[in-house]
């Protein structure tokens, strides 16, 4: 889990809440065969060296969650961070086409602020969230200044046997 804790929060009220986005229900609105095609996807941070999968299956039901950055979208433009794979082997031309469609179509979902995958978290000082970061996809709302919200994050790691 992720501990989320504004200790301090001098924005105006419409501004700076955090949003958090479902990602087992951003999997569940891709098309069953690029749904198909991601959960074989292996991905690969050349500078971390985090190796993972692209569908992971929520430690306590099941469901099915698409790991996704932002960041991998630089695979759009050739970056060499992240690295592709489908059983063990680099993405060939035709499957980086597709991937390239599914990144577009994962972006443009989360974009649109869908309502039923979306949470918005409206602050007040003091406040402490705790999210399932296993499965929420977490960004900021814009509209405050550097330094006017300040909150600590704890990620919470266990070892399962």
């Amino acid at each position: 889990g992720v501990l989320l804790n504004n200790v301090l929060f001098q924005c105006d009220k419409r501004a700076g809440s955090t949003l958090l986005i479902d990602m087992r229900k951003v999997y569940n609105l891709l098309k069953p065969e690029w749904q198909k095609f991601v959960d074989q996807i292996e991905w690969l941070d050349q500078e971390t060296k985090i190796f993972r999968k692209m569908v992971e299956l929520h430690r306590n039901t099941n469901q099915k969650i698409l790991i996704f950055s932002t960041e991998f979208c630089s695979f759009l433009y050739e970056n060499p961070r992240y690295k592709f794979f489908i059983n063990g082997k680099e993405l060939r031309s035709k499957q980086k086409t597709i991937l390239s469609e599914i990144l577009v179509e994962i972006l443009d979902i989360i974009h649109i602020c869908n309502l039923n995958i979306l949470e918005e978290w409206k602050w007040n000082e003091k406040d402490l969230l705790i999210v399932d970061g296993s499965c929420m996809l977490q960004a900021t709302k814009g509209g405050f200044k550097y330094g006017s919200r300040v909150i600590h994050k704890q990620v919470c790691v266990t070892t399962i046997p």
